[in-house]
């Protein structure tokens, strides 16, 4: 989770308050949107010393203040706090060594968000038995440090045994839009996985499967968060009742490829998509839009 994910949910909590209709992604792409950013920063950092703060900001020419209190903050983002956890068990659980939360006795915090009590409190009541020490020296440091040391290390080329991804159908939960996943992000290549999921309305005689992926490791997220990688319609002749079943599986086989199956009312289809890596094209594109991205 990077820092400017905070900025950006504290930006749209100020619009909010303010009574502004427009989110930070709507406006991104402006001049003010760099200084309405930097202006969450800084109120999220002052969130780390005080219960609450005003976040001053310019939007259309027109000054605006938001009073943002700590609590309202991090109720605003438990969902990141969270999926910080849900990180911190899952290379628990993927260490070479095998280990239990009760095995770990300390952890030290590094990086810009590390200072925010929720995340102090949120560790706290994962691990209650782990010293929880703050890098006094470098926090900030640390991660480049790190990151740096990494790239030092001789290493070894390896072959691509498990998804960097998850993929899942786009589906609705109750009204939002969501890919439910059927590969998680770390499945073993080779991983077959079925689900089963309902027609939404009376007399439907086709749906559209559509295929997301992300790297998230939650069971389903908003497709808002994810990339669609492919649309097909399974139709069928007969009108069917709202609940009828849909049976839907994922095969990620051995060399890559996601293989899709469909079937209701008696229709069945198939279709396979390629999901070992970038085209090249796609790291063309890369490149290119990096490139002109400049700072004068």
């Amino acid at each position: 989770l990077g820092g400017v994910d905070w900025d950006i949910a504290l930006a749209d909590y100020a619009f909010q308050l303010c009574g502004l209709d427009v989110s930070f992604a709507e406006i991104q792409e402006t001049i003010q949107a760099g200084r309405i950013l930097l202006s969450a920063e800084q109120e999220k950092k002052m969130l780390s010393r005080s219960t609450e703060t005003n976040m001053k900001f310019s939007y259309n020419r027109h000054p605006y203040t938001a009073k943002i209190t700590r609590d309202a903050f991090e109720n605003l983002m438990s969902d990141s706090v969270d999926q910080t956890i849900l990180l911190m068990r899952r290379a628990i659980k993927n260490s070479k060594t095998p280990l239990q939360i009760s095995d770990i006795d300390e952890i030290i915090l590094v990086g810009g968000s590390s200072y925010m009590p929720m995340i102090r409190k949120a560790i706290e009541v994962e691990f209650p038995n782990a010293k929880i020490t703050l890098d006094r020296l470098k926090p900030d440091q640390a991660v480049a440090e790190g990151a740096a040391i990494y790239a030092s290390m001789p290493q070894e080329k390896t072959v691509q045994t498990v998804s960097p991804c998850a993929y899942g159908l786009g589906c609705y939960n109750q009204d939002k839009k969501v890919s439910s996943h059927l590969i998680n992000r770390g499945d073993k290549y080779g991983t077959l996985n079925k689900d089963m999921f309902t027609t939404r309305n009376d007399n439907q005689t086709s749906v559209n499967l559509e295929i997301y992926s992300d790297r998230s490791y939650e069971a389903e997220v908003s497709v808002s968060r994810c990339k669609l990688l492919a649309s097909k319609p399974l139709s069928w002749v007969k009108p069917v009742p709202k609940g009828s079943r849909i049976e839907v599986s994922f095969h990620l086989t051995s060399d890559g490829i996601l293989k899709v199956y469909g079937e209701c009312g008696g229709t069945k289809i198939n279709f396979d998509l390629d999901v070992q890596g970038a085209s090249q094209k796609e790291v063309e594109d890369a490149i290119n839009d990096i490139q002109n991205k400049t700072i004068g």
